[in-house]
Formats: C-alpha cells, sequence, structure tokens
C-alpha cells in the first residue's frame, strides 16, 4: 500500500537522490504513524480507564507522545527539503537530527510522568480488572506497533533517516512493553497478587532508558562523530581505482544530515606528473564521488617520488626502523626530501596507533632522533598527522 501512495504522488519513486522523493517518503512514513497511534492511544486509554490500570494508561500517553514525534518529523522533513540559502550554505538536513533530539526528551518526559502513578499504584494495592475482550484489543495494539516500527525502520534504511530509525526502534520497544502488560495484566486474572503497578513502574523506566539511548545516538551526526568504516572503505577504495593515485590519508567527513555529507581526502601521486594531468585526475575523480555516492569531496595532492630509487629506499627505510623501535607509530605519510637554500630536508607525518596519545610531542621527538641518527647529513622535520579515518 505504501509503494503505491508513492507511486501516485511521484513519477520516480525509487529516485532517493532526490530530495523531494526522499522527503516524500519521510512525510508519508510519518503520516502513517501519527493515524496508527492515535488509534492506539484511543484504545489503549478506553481500555486502561475501564480496567483501572496504570501501566495500560501510562502506555496510552506513550503512543501519544509517538504521534507527537511522528508530527515533529513531518515538521523536520517539509523543512529539511528547502535549498541552501545565505544563513544556511549547506542546506537544512540537520533538522531531522534536531527533531529526533526532541523525540527523545519527549520519550523521556512520558517516563518520568508515569513513575509517580506507578509508586502510587503499587502502595494503593489496588486491584486490576480484567476483560477477554479488552485483552484481545491489546494483542491487536502489539502487532499495529511492530507494523509501525517495522515500516519506519524500513523506510529509514531506504532514506538513510536518524529521525525514523529513531521512531522505529521507539515503536518496537513499545510492542514489547505492550507484550510485557499484557502478560501481567493476564498472570494478575489468576492471582490476587496485583502486577500492574510493577508492570507501570519497570515500563516507566525502560521508557526513560530507551529515551536517553536514542539521545546519545542522535547527538553523534550533530557533534561530529567518525565514519564508519564500511563508508571509508567505499570511498578509498572508489579513489584508488584510478591510475596514478598511489595512496589515500586524511579523510575527513561533515555531515549536514542524510544525504548531505561533504568530505576532505589526501591523494598521494607521481611527483612527475605536470600540475595540469593531476588537476585533470582529481577534478574527474570529485566529480565521479559526486556522481555516484552523491559526496562532495575535495582533494588535497601529495606528490610523491616514485622515479628517484634512493628516495624510495630512504622511505621503506625510514618507515621499517621506525615501526620497529616505536611503539605508537602506525604508518608515516607525506615523505618528502628537498633542498632548500642548499640543506637536504626529510618532510614526513607519523599516524599514531592511538590519536589520543597526549605525549605525541615526546614520540616526535624520539622519531626525529632516530632518523637523525640514520642520516645525519639530513635535516629532519616530522609532523603528527591528523589522523580522522
Amino acid at each position: 500500500m505504501f509503494n503505491l501512495i508513492l507511486k501516485k504522488l511521484t513519477k520516480d519513486p525509487k529516485n532517493l537522490k532526490d530530495p523531494k522523493v526522499r522527503s516524500l517518503y519521510g512525510l508519508l512514513c510519518s503520516l502513517l504513524s501519527i493515524l496508527l497511534n492515535l488509534i492506539l492511544f484511543g484504545c489503549k486509554l478506553l481500555i486502561g480507564l475501564i480496567l483501572k490500570s496504570v501501566s495500560i494508561t501510562a502506555d496510552a500517553f506513550n503512543n501519544l507522545s509517538d504521534s507527537a514525534s511522528s508530527i515533529i518529523n513531518l515538521i523536520a522533513f517539509k523543512f529539511s527539503i528547502k535549498p541552501p540559502d545565505k544563513e544556511h550554505p549547506h542546506g537544512h538536513g540537520r533538522y531531522e537530527y534536531i527533531s529526533s533530539l526532541i523525540v527523545s526528551f519527549l520519550i523521556i518526559f512520558v517516563g518520568f510522568s508515569f513513575i509517580k502513578s506507578s509508586i502510587e499504584k503499587i502502595l494503593s494495592k489496588e486491584t486490576t480488572s480484567f476483560s477477554w475482550p479488552l485483552f484481545s484489543i491489546l494483542i491487536i495494539s502489539i502487532i499495529m506497533k511492530i507494523l509501525i516500527g517495522l515500516l519506519n525502520m524500513r523506510i529509514s534504511k531506504k532514506i538513510n533517516s536518524q529521525s525514523l530509525k529513531a521512531t522505529g526502534i521507539d515503536a518496537l520497544y513499545d510492542a514489547l512493553i505492550t507484550s510485557v502488560l499484557s502478560i501481567s495484566i493476564l498472570i494478575s486474572k489468576f492471582t490476587s497478587f496485583s502486577l500492574d503497578g510493577y508492570a507501570g513502574l519497570g515500563i516507566s523506566i525502560f521508557i526513560i532508558y530507551s529515551g536517553i539511548s536514542l539521545i546519545k545516538e542522535t547527538l553523534n551526526p550533530l557533534l561530529g562523530e567518525a565514519p564508519d568504516d564500511k563508508f571509508v572503505f567505499e570511498i578509498k577504495k572508489n579513489i584508488l581505482k584510478y591510475p596514478d593515485i598511489l595512496g589515500v590519508h586524511d579523510l575527513i567527513v561533515h555531515n549536514y544530515g542524510p544525504n548531505r555529507t561533504i568530505s576532505s581526502i589526501h591523494v598521494e601521486v607521481p611527483a612527475h606528473l605536470s600540475l595540469v594531468d593531476v588537476h585533470v585526475l582529481i577534478d574527474k575523480i570529485e566529480k565521479d564521488i559526486e556522481d555516484d555516492m552523491g559526496i562532495h569531496l575535495v582533494i588535497h595532492m601529495d606528490p610523491i617520488d616514485v622515479q628517484d630509487e634512493t628516495s624510495i629506499e630512504m622511505f621503506k627505510h625510514i618507515k621499517h626502523i621506525l615501526k620497529t623501535n616505536v611503539y605508537e607509530i602506525n604508518d608515516i605519510v607525506d615523505f618528502r626530501i628537498l633542498n632548500e637554500h642548499g640543506k637536504n630536508k626529510i618532510y614526513f607525518e607519523v599516524k599514531l596507533r592511538n590519536d589520543s596519545f597526549e605525549n605525541h610531542k615526546e614520540i616526535l621527538e624520539i622519531c626525529t632522533s632516530i632518523v637523525n641518527k640514520n642520516y645525519p647529513n639530513f635535516e629532519c622535520k616530522i609532523y603528527k598527522n591528523n589522523t580522522f579515518s
């Protein structure tokens, strides 16, 4: 049904690179989630009031907050497709991350609001009524919640949406919560001991926990997280397939929302190539990466002397002695031998095993001492490589 509606609303529903098509997926998914969650809220609230169950009532308002979450997603998808402007030159894609953050805080608020009610129910020792027809409605609501969760998760993967992923995870949590509620209500039918208040307390704590987890997950792209290994592998593989590209390093990724990625990377090219040839090659790679991966890539050129045997042997030897004698060294990059004002100089950067080493200055001094000892006729300049991937 979802796909049929999409086909009626857009001519090319598979063109997810089009921001309008992608936004349409998010808008439609959010609308369906709002409708289903409002139905669930009404049904569960009625059941909770009839059975005098604080846990079911808490779960009902949790569904109402889910509707509010989907409304926030709806607004976010609408604003996120706004084109770049003077104040926001990289677009408005991060509206989706902000909406995820708001959804997470709403989830936590609902959890805290029902902790008090659950404790009061435990202390009052009030029993909960039971009705098979109403119990059946709870089972149906579990199925509906699973469908909402699976829909949001499926569309979130399809369009790479953090906000829909958060909504989908929350919906699947809700299905689990309602399942626990149903079991506690059923047990209460056959025993004088009421589990309702305890179930409500457990649900409230679980809701708060899921909200905090979603906040952590949502803050990562807002704060600027490291690219995942799959992304790094793909972009490096796509660059290294071109002739005359000897190596890549220093990949930096800036995420301005789903499908709005700006990156920079250093590529090593033979030093004997002309500047024009290198420019043509790099320009082609940047355009191809944007077409194939949707990434705006800026490439910095590092010339490598591949014709001077002495330079090549020095590079291999220095790399070997440093990796052998200094544990913290993972690799060396951007190696150059230059003659400046009659002085022979060696320049390169070291990549550390752990970029958080606080004593990196001391490590650089040790490396410099080792190189100077082996090559006393050269002045050595070593820098720490800013390893982002």
